[in-house]
């Protein structure tokens, strides 16, 4: 599961009590998400973003397999490392959600991020341990 990339609701997953969230979001919002970790009864997930900024992780095109064309085409980005929801998978897959126009859903294959990039989003959400406002456990 760490490396796929989902389509998932933020404002459920903001009020699911059963989830622990780092980093309030000011303005939480539909999109994609991707799986840090998991150990096969709960994982980490980490929002990722079209729009660019300075301090945002850019997810390199050579890190993305499969998935909608938008996906595969467009500039993506770590949101930010310090945002992360760690939970039970099942209530992950409860924030699945679709895009206006369903081709997170309708893709043939999940989204995923490489090795490679997994290892350097990774490598981001450590760095930002100190900018978590709450813990995750």
């Amino acid at each position: 599961m760490p490396g796929v990339v989902a389509h998932l609701d933020q404002p459920k997953l903001e009020k699911n009590v059963r989830l622990r969230s780092s980093l309030p979001q000011a303005d939480p919002r539909a999109g994609p998400f991707v799986c840090v970790e998991s150990d096969g009864k709960t994982c980490l997930w980490s929002p990722i973003t079209t729009k660019a900024r300075q301090e945002r992780l850019p997810i390199d095109t050579g890190w993305r397999s499969d998935g909608p064309a938008h996906w595969m085409t467009e500039d993506q980005y770590l949101n930010d490392g310090a945002n992360l929801y760690h939970g039970p998978i099942d209530e992950f897959v409860v924030a699945a959600s679709d895009d206006a126009k369903g081709s997170w859903k309708a893709a043939a294959n999940h989204a995923r991020v490489t090795a490679d990039g997994l290892k350097a989003i990774r490598g981001e959400v450590s760095k930002q341990t100190r900018r978590r406002q709450k813990p995750l456990a």
